[in-house]
């Protein structure tokens, strides 16, 4: 009995006993020290005056990095040799809002199976030098946006090596890099044939010159809205390689390129993108093709056309010659792409379509005639292009489609008018069809079994509303 005892307590005691949970490592350790050097390594550094941080392969979310708590301090960031066998899953937000950090060397960091590269240097305003980034393996990374945002002392950047194949996003990728002089994205590897989203890209790189994106594939993009928004001193543009047809919305794409000169487009860029009308346009100039030599106004240059287009701005910044719409002396005209003045044709803007008289000035206010009819022209110099009456000077037309009807019976809730040659409702008149004569009331609507004076005579209007003749009423 006491054996048995003995052996029924020691299998409680197994029972109750727990086995120590196991303590998780950290991936790495990313090491602060009192110069502002933020080391990343395998192991722990015994210094008494570093700061340790523990670190995760797993990725982190914005400004949630351990090291970031001392954000201000870090001035240079290197990676040390026994990090090369890390294998960080994610990039994101490693080093934003790192204000004062000015130098990083990535030499042994093995970025290979990383998938996000997001905000990665986002607000590293004072970042002036990136070390190895020619060896910086992206070809897992999936988004690019925001990376380099807002890194306004950077003045060259060479990405030419990236691989972009897997990238989906771009937007706001180089957004506020103020000081960026020189950008090189000519490369294989920047084929984005994963590409859907990139607005703002470029937004506000105010001292770029050039760009050469000849290689990105655009065609599964559905933004590219302000993309070069603020580039004040580029002067030339490679977009041979972009397609924008299936693009939602090019808003604002050149606004601010005061300055550009050369654009080279291909044989898919519109300016429409995926819409029936144009969403944006080279900024103002008489745009020269070299392929034709025929010269374009900025609104004209022709969609889906490879061709590279060369700006001429008459030596001082400005157009050479007045091109589309300008307003003088209050009216509003419209300047060929030839610099000539348009006249005796319609026009069209973002509103409708305008007509432009003999003198070339926009008509308000009145009947337009071309070659299918008589159009009505309101006072904003618009032609009302729906099906409705119009009273114009106390006098009632209906247009259908735009086109004023005339010599014509027209029937509404009150019941049968008149349209006349001139198109104007006959009132307190006569109107003739091929049944005979019908008088026309003061308010426009046939009268019937009714007397009526015309002059000095007197005449009946029977019950089918037709006027007596040669017989007894």
């Amino acid at each position: 009995m006491f054996a048995i005892a003995l052996l029924v307590l020691a299998a409680s005691f197994v029972a109750f006993v727990q086995p120590e949970r196991a303590w998780a490592a950290p991936d790495f350790y990313a090491v602060l020290f009192d110069d502002g050097t933020l080391v990343f390594q395998k192991q722990q550094c015994d210094i008494d005056s570093v700061v340790n941080y523990d670190g995760s392969c797993a990725g982190y979310t914005s400004g949630k990095a351990p090291w970031l708590e001392k954000a201000n301090k870090i001035k240079s960031v290197r990676f040390d040799e026994s990090f090369a066998s890390i294998k960080p899953q994610s990039l994101a937000f490693w080093f934003i809002g790192c204000e004062n950090l000015q130098t990083i060397d990535l030499q042994n960091l093995d970025a290979s199976e990383s998938t996000s590269m997001r905000s990665m240097f986002s607000g590293c305003k004072s970042l002036t030098t990136i070390e190895h980034l020619d060896s910086f393996d992206t070809s897992s990374s999936t988004y690019f946006g925001s990376m380099f945002r807002d890194c306004s002392s950077l003045t060259s950047l060479d990405i030419s090596h990236f691989d972009a194949t897997h990238v989906g996003v771009l937007c706001f990728m180089f957004a506020g890099c103020t000081n960026l002089e020189t950008l090189n994205m000519a490369g294989e590897g920047w084929r984005t044939e994963s590409l859907y989203l990139m607005v703002h890209v470029w937004e506000d790189c105010s001292s770029l010159k050039s760009l050469d994106l000849s290689y990105l594939d655009t065609s599964g993009v559905h933004s590219m809205a302000k993309d070069f928004n603020g580039c004040s001193s580029l002067e030339y543009l490679d977009l041979s390689g972009a397609d924008t047809s299936g693009v939602g919305s090019l808003d604002n794409m050149f606004t601010g390129c005061d300055k550009l000169a050369t654009v080279k487009l291909g044989p898919k860029f519109t300016f429409n993108g995926a819409a029936a009308s144009p969403q944006c346009h080279l900024p103002d100039g008489m745009w020269k093709s070299t392929a034709t030599g025929i010269v374009y106004a900025a609104v004209d240059v022709p969609n889906n056309t490879a061709d590279t287009y060369t700006r001429d701005t008459g030596g001082g910044g400005e157009p050479a010659y007045k091109q589309g719409w300008k307003k003088e002396d209050g009216y509003w005209y419209y300047y060929n792409s030839d610099g000539t003045l348009a006249t005796n044709v319609w026009k069209k803007d973002s509103k409708g379509w305008c007509w432009l008289g003999t003198d070339g000035r926009m008509v308000t206010n009145q009947w337009v005639e071309d070659s299918k009819g008589y159009c009505w022209v309101d006072s904003s110099g618009y032609w009302v292009t729906s099906t409705k009456w119009l009273k114009i000077d106390g006098d009632w037309y209906h247009i259908t489609k735009g086109y004023r009807d005339d010599n014509k019976w027209m029937k509404d809730s009150k019941g049968w008018c008149y349209l006349g040659p001139d198109g104007k409702m006959v009132t307190n008149g006569w109107a003739k069809d091929s049944k005979g004569w019908c008088w026309m009331g003061a308010d426009g609507y046939w009268v019937a079994n009714k007397w009526v004076k015309d002059g000095d005579s007197w005449y009946y209007i029977k019950s089918n509303h037709y006027m007596a003749k040669s017989e007894w009423v």
